[in-house]
């Protein structure tokens, strides 16, 4: 096994031990995450979100979601409520508003703390 191949197989495994501490002990059933700015959707299993916010916080709270990744429509389980926020009433399914979160909230996802 080269060197370089051997680096990536050492990352991955420890990319995959962080995301089974995070997963450990938080309780959650949660199978999909829908993220949202200014009506457009991006879907995410709970491992590409965990990837996602790592990559966020890394970049100092900056992200870029493709518009070619973003859903056409606004996902069946996604409901608007009279104030004009988006929620799941399916506890499977979780929806965050992407729009103005700190670096602060990001790193408290992290830590198991869940923000809409």
């Amino acid at each position: 096994m080269s060197p370089h191949a051997l680096t990536r197989l050492l990352i991955n495994f420890a990319e995959e031990a962080r995301y089974r501490a995070w997963t450990q002990g938080r309780g959650s059933d949660v199978s999909v995450v829908f993220a949202h700015q200014y009506g457009t959707f991006w879907r995410f299993t709970p491992l590409e979100w965990w990837r996602f916010v790592t990559a966020v916080i890394e970049a100092k709270g900056s992200y870029d979601l493709p518009l070619s990744k973003a859903l056409a429509a606004r996902p069946r389980q996604i409901r608007r409520d009279p104030g004009g926020e988006f929620y799941s009433s399916d506890a499977r399914v979780r929806c965050v508003n992407l729009i103005d979160r700190s670096l602060d909230e990001w790193k408290s996802e992290l830590n198991g703390e869940v923000f809409p």
